[in-house]
């Protein structure tokens, strides 16, 4: 089953699943991640797999790494963090 984006541009994307991201309350980090892979495209998705035995950073980190690997873009990463 394929993930259906929230949006078609990669920034938009990025930046609203750092919005839904932050939005929730989770008793694990690495869950404010791997509940939305569902929720990113496919090129993204398919490099991520969920490892509870990373740490939030690396989660995070390897998210990140899977944005600008899926879009061929650094873009997205800096439009939430200028």
């Amino acid at each position: 089953m394929s993930a259906t984006p929230i949006a078609q541009d990669s920034k938009l994307i990025f930046a609203r699943l750092v919005d839904l991201a932050n939005a929730t309350e989770c008793i694990d980090d690495r869950d404010r991640v791997h509940a939305l892979l569902g929720l990113v495209p496919d090129q993204v998705a398919r490099l991520i797999q969920p490892d509870y035995n990373a740490t939030s950073a690396t989660v995070y980190t390897n998210t990140a790494r899977a944005f600008s690997d899926g879009f061929n873009d650094l873009e997205p990463l800096r439009e939430d963090n200028p």
